[in-house]
């Protein structure tokens, strides 16, 4: 826990302000370190989608122990997604594909539905065009994951034409400090 806390205080003096964080007691630590002025209040943690997020209780345990945004399990079904929507208020990063290695699933009609009940959330998609997470991506793979953006985007324009795409401003983007 020690090495974690210092590797996130070395990488804020680089200037880095969002971590994708996945264990629970760390995630409780690190906030009260950013409500303490130990680390900027602008600092951002996203709960990982290693931390199993299946229900709406885990997700606002996960929201009242520090985090700004929430990956919930690959594939949980709409009404589940909905649910944790009305338990939390911080933005969830819902999965729209993933890799063979993680079930390797296309959820990319389902996408809009996927907005219209969760937002404000984040769409994680691209994954499915590489065998597992973690793994080096060669020009091939990045078009692939660029076509599945696309698509993603394609869909939602057309079957929720109302849904906005996150300002850059927004601050649960956790942008690097300028």
């Amino acid at each position: 826990m020690v090495y974690a806390l210092e590797d996130v205080k070395r990488a804020v003096d680089l200037g880095c302000r969002g971590f994708i964080v996945c264990d629970d007691g760390l995630l409780y630590l690190l906030n009260e370190m950013r409500r303490d002025g130990v680390i900027p209040g602008e600092t951002q943690f996203k709960a990982s989608v290693l931390l199993g997020t299946a229900n709406p209780v885990h997700a606002r345990l996960l929201q009242e122990a520090g985090a700004d945004s929430i990956n919930v399990q690959r594939d949980l079904p709409l009404a589940l997604i909905a649910g944790i929507r009305q338990a939390v208020s911080v933005p969830l990063d819902v999965h729209a594909n993933n890799p063979e290695q993680t079930g390797g699933f296309v959820r990319t009609y389902e996408v809009p539905r996927m907005v219209e009940v969760a937002a404000p959330m984040y769409v994680k998609t691209g994954n499915v065009a590489v065998t597992k997470h973690s793994m080096w991506v060669d020009e091939g793979a990045g078009y692939r994951m660029a076509r599945e953006a696309y698509l993603t985007v394609y869909h939602i324009r057309k079957y929720l034409p109302t849904a906005r795409q996150t300002r850059r401003e927004e601050r649960t983007l956790a942008l690097p400090a300028a």
